[in-house]
């Protein structure tokens, strides 16, 4: 048997029955339906209408499939027919129909039809596309003159459209719904295999198969084996950049995709299923990985999730073991006869308690398989009808069972009714007739109002519905059902109440809400409605048209994957509605530490987390150590002393989750009491930065180059004024440098705005012009981010497990990679993969402290700014001179640096002609010098000519220049080579940052106070 005779026959023993008519009569696959019928949510699968086209007249006389016989004269192609609908069967017109590899374009008519010309020599792949819905794929064969192909294809209306940065973790929900897709950074790929940066766009629908299999694109059979597949659920992915050419994940990436499980009633999920994937060469699908049943713990919906290398349809299937179903003859010997059934009549067998189909024609008696041991119903059925069904318990497995009796043809009654006009337009809609033993139609009603459809005696229950006009959305007069026994039967009127209202309103809660944008969706009674344009904080308002007397749900779906979705009833009347109260944003829970105490044990409180949506029910703590404990506070006692990283995830009762880590913690000998906080607070060279109680950062200051991340260039902010940074939150960590900014968000992202002339923010890009006024993500930073600090033109990061990565200008070897050469993306420093908890950027050099070997320093060091003896720049980290334990705290400026030992001692080294030293001299030193007159020291920041410190009660300290009376000890003196007090009240101080000409100083009443230069909307003191 060649190629093309398996192929055919395959498809007709999985249900695409290929049967042939007599020469002088119509084709057995003619079907009579009416053209503006459709499918339903039933069992039943539909073979086209199919005719062939000769060179000649001759006809071809074939019985079924692989016997037939042709005449001398081959046909050149056959004719397909079909038709397209939505999932309610409504027709879908102006879809099109392609044969893949072909330059063959169809398209449906105004009532969803279509026909397309099928080559007889190969197999054909039919690909279905309309704008709004998931485009589909279905197989076609051709054998002579038998053309084969369902006739009734369903379109689906694509669940989410989302728009998604490539360079980002990406979180892709659907609403309403299990369904996702977790895309890691940097994955999607172009059609040339290369990797995609930029703005793209993805399309997500799931399919409920226990719904009706015929929802399914594809043949539903195992494309190796052949053998029928039963469906726990779909979900078809689909990406594509900005002007529609398709992306998917490029080569060695993988993203997690999660299925909803939609068993059939009765059926127990496995906990693990294969996973297939559509070919859409073949039409077949193909397994590849599995997926485990997972459950959502807001819904208790279950899922299916797995692995997935590439986007296509996917299907957590498996095959069916099988037995047969003889339906030629019954258990007591009848014989069935269906050789006089009309010719569009087939015989279809649908799982009960299982998902799969088969599709007969009655007289090809070939063999029909179900589950074994489950339970199959048998339909008979024609293009409009389930004429008649039996339901058969399956045998084991290999084992043949006959019907109890044969399947008859019943007679047709008519069903009718009359549709009023209370006010709209008659002329907008349709009726829609369906059944549970009726496959949906849609129908014209006349000018009078009338409407009518023939439908098989003991049909049952039948629907009709009006559709088409906004009452779409069904109400109480737009619907009737009847029960249809074996005489005509007649609805009761179908009213148009065309009554619309507009709802308009907002969303709120943008300072706290972790993401720049949310969908909001529209669900009436569970179901879908329509999706609204996604709302940010820059516009926040949104408007839809809703019909009278409705009780609908707003669903507020976050971008991102720790917060769960929230649902907002709302009631509509006959009267507008404005929702003067915004629908407020899901909150996530936050999570602070304090760690505290001396020596090797230490005390570990999240008593500042609070919650967001929901109570916090689990608090748990990492340490790089190994430990892991829960609880609110806990205690922890090291093994030895050095430096050491704790984490701590909070969850809340929704089972929404927030992380505040890894923060370092400096486990040493003194007996000090040790608060170690994030960075909350930080001065650049003429702006600063701040983290609100929610999470999120405002700056305020000079904004030439978009430092302040308000969207803006040149327009400085005063402190007063400064506002929080639009869709930045969830921030543990600020830094501001040069004429940049950067936070790190509580998921250990880095983000960055302001100057990138030399690329100091890491987006791989750097160059006059391209500054950013808005926070952009740092490449390849999208998690794991401990510390950042920046220096004039460059930044510097350490990641875990403690590597330092820098970026941006490199032209003294600041970056540290031995180079000259500076770089847009972050570098790894060389010889500093692992260890490192403090990292500080200055003017043109960087330093770090690394456990167990103490600090390093690398770049320019014209005045002895590395602190190893010598003026000589280095390209690589070198050991500073004298600091060989633990370090609490490090801080670098213009060309100077200063380090806090584990004593609690400040020694600082380099340039010191303005006393930035504090050693009450005005020589430069190469290495690191003590200051005597300090003690109890637990933070120090320098800026560009001073310095300050911050001891364990709360006072601050301060040296150096004093131009701008940056010292704040309120003195005319131009500098002071020794430490004064600043201007903060005493005892009141929780943290300290310097900036180029000014110091901030955070109080323990989360009030930040400023000194210094105001000469471009700095603060003055």
């Amino acid at each position: 048997m060649n190629k093309l005779a398996r192929y055919a026959l395959f498809l007709t023993i999985i249900g695409l029955s290929a049967c042939g008519g007599g020469s002088n009569k119509s084709s057995s696959l003619s079907s009579s339906s009416s053209s503006n019928s459709s499918s339903a949510n039933t069992s039943s699968s539909l073979i086209a209408s199919v005719s062939s086209t000769t060179s000649s007249s001759s006809s071809v006389n074939s019985s079924s499939l692989g016997n037939s016989s042709a005449s001398s004269i081959a046909p050149l192609f056959v004719i397909a027919t079909g038709l397209v609908v939505d999932e309610s069967g409504v027709p879908v017109s102006a879809a099109s129909i392609a044969i893949e590899g072909s330059n063959i374009l169809e398209s449906t008519n105004v009532e969803g039809s279509f026909s397309v010309n099928l080559s007889t020599q190969t197999p054909a792949i039919l690909r279905i596309t309309k704008s709004g819905f998931a485009s589909t794929i279905r197989a076609a064969a051709t054998a002579g003159d038998n053309g084969v192909f369902a006739k009734r294809i369903v379109l689906h209306s694509v669940g989410a459209t989302l728009n998604l940065e490539s360079a980002n973790d990406n979180t892709l929900r659907v609403p309403g719904s299990t369904a996702r897709v977790d895309l890691p950074a940097n994955s999607l790929a172009t059609a040339n295999g290369s990797i995609f940066a930029g703005a793209a766009k993805v399309t997500l629908t799931p399919i409920d198969p226990s719904v009706n299999v015929d929802f399914m694109p594809g043949v539903m059979v195992d494309g190796g084996s052949g053998i029928a597949i039963e469906s726990m659920g779909a979900l078809g992915v689909e990406f594509t950049d900005t002007n529609g050419q398709p992306l998917n994940l490029g080569a060695n990436k993988t993203a997690t995709i999660r299925i909803p499980a939609t068993p059939p009633a009765g059926v127990t999920p496995p906990a693990t299923m294969p996973l297939y994937h559509l070919n859409e060469t073949t039409g077949l699908w193909e397994q590849d990985g599995t997926a485990s049943l997972q459950t959502d713990p807001v819904s208790g919906e279950q899922y299916y999730q797995g692995e997935v290398s590439h986007f296509s349809w996917w299907n957590a299937d498996q095959m069916i073991t099988r037995a047969e179903i003889d339906y030629s003859e019954t258990q007591s010997s009848t014989t069935c006869d269906y050789s006089a059934l009309p010719g569009n009549v087939s015989l279809v067998m649908q799982g009960v308690d299982f998902i799969s189909k088969q599709s007969l024609s009655p007289i090809s008696k070939l063999p029909l398989y179900a589950k074994a041991l489950g339970t199959a119903r048998l339909t008979l059925v024609n293009a409009d009808s389930i004429l008649d069904s039996l339901d058969i318990t399956m045998p084991a497995a290999g084992v043949t069972v006959k019907l109890p009796r044969c399947l008859v043809m019943p007679q047709q009654v008519t069903v009718s009714g009359k549709v009023t006009v209370s006010s709209g337009d008659l002329a907008a809609y349709r009726v829609q007739i369906s059944g549970e033993r009726f496959l949906t139609k849609t129908i014209n009603i006349d000018s009078a109002g009338n409407y009518s459809a023939s439908v098989y005696a003991n049909a049952g229950a039948v629907t009709a519905r009006l559709v088409g006009g906004i009452q779409s959305r069904e109400t109480s007069t737009s619907s009737a059902t009847v029960t249809v026994v074996n005489s005509s039967v007649a609805f009761s009127d179908l009213v148009i109440i065309d009554d619309k209202v507009t709802v308009t309103g907002c969303v709120s809660g943008w300072e706290t809400y972790p993401h720049e944008s949310a969908q909001l969706n529209v669900f009436e009674d569970g179901k879908f409605i329509e999706s609204l344009a996604d709302v940010t904080s820059q516009n926040r308002n949104f408007s839809f048209i809703s019909t009278i007397n409705q009780n609908i749900s707003l669903v507020i779906t976050p971008s991102g994957n720790n917060l769960h979705e929230k649902t907002v009833p709302v009631a509509v009347a006959n009267i507008n509605v404005n929702l003067s109260n915004c629908l407020a944003l899901p909150k996530a829970p936050t999570a602070a530490v304090v760690a505290s105490g001396s020596g090797f044990t230490r005390t570990f409180s999240a008593s500042t987390s609070v919650a967001g949506d929901a109570s916090i029910v689990k608090y748990e703590w990492s340490f790089s150590d190994g430990a892991i404990a829960e609880g609110q506070t806990v205690n922890h006692t090291f093994a030895t002393f050095g430096s050491y990283f704790v984490s701590l995830k909070v969850t809340d009762a929704l089972m929404q989750q927030a992380s505040s880590g890894p923060i370092p913690v400096a486990v040493t000998d003194n007996t000090q009491t040790i608060t170690v906080k994030p960075s909350l607070l930080s001065s650049g060279l003429l702006h600063s930065c701040s983290i609100t109680a929610g999470g999120g950062v405002k700056c305020w200051g000079n904004n030439d180059a978009g430092q302040l991340g308000n969207g803006a260039f040149f327009n400085g902010v005063r402190m007063e004024d400064a506002v929080p940074i639009t869709g930045l939150s969830d921030v543990v960590a600020v830094s501001a440098g040069g004429n940049h900014s950067c936070a790190i968000t509580a998921l250990g992202a880095l983000k960055c705005w302001g100057e990138n002339t030399n690329g100091q923010l890491g987006n791989g890009v750097g160059a006059f012009g391209l500054n950013s006024n808005v926070p952009v993500n740092v490449v390849g930073l999208n998690s794991g981010v401990i510390a950042v600090s920046l220096g004039r033109s460059h930044t510097c990061a350490i990641v875990t497990p403690g590597a330092i990565k820098c970026w941006g200008d490199n032209g003294s070897g600041q970056l540290g990679n031995g180079t000259n050469i500076s770089s847009n993306t972050p570098v790894n420093v060389t010889g500093l993969e692992t260890g490192a908890y403090k990292i500080s950027a200055g003017n043109s050099h960087s330093c770090a402290a690394v456990s167990g070997t103490g600090a390093f320093c690398w770049g320019s060091n014209g005045s002895g700014s590395l602190g190893n003896g010598t003026d000589f720049d280095n390209k690589l980290p070198i050991a500073v001179t004298g600091l060989s334990g633990s370090i609490i705290s490090l801080a670098s400026g213009y060309k100077h640096s200063c380090a806090v030992t584990s004593a609690g001692r400040v020694k600082c080294w380099g340039y010191n002609l303005q006393g930035q030293l504090g050693i009450g001299t005005t020589t430069d030193s190469p290495v690191p010098v003590q200051i005597a007159s300090l003690s109890d020291i637990v933070l120090v920041s320098l800026g560009e000519g001073h310095s300050c410190a911050l001891n364990s009660a709360g006072y601050t300290s301060c040296w150096g220049v004093n131009t701008y009376n940056q010292l704040g000890n309120e003195t005319d003196s131009w500098f002071t080579p020794d430490p004064t007090s600043a201007n903060v009240q005493e005892g009141t101080a929780e943290a300290i940052s310097v900036g180029g000409y000014n110091t901030c100083a955070l109080k323990a009443d989360g009030s930040v106070q400023c000194w210094g230069w105001d000469g471009l909307y700095m603060p003055g003191g």
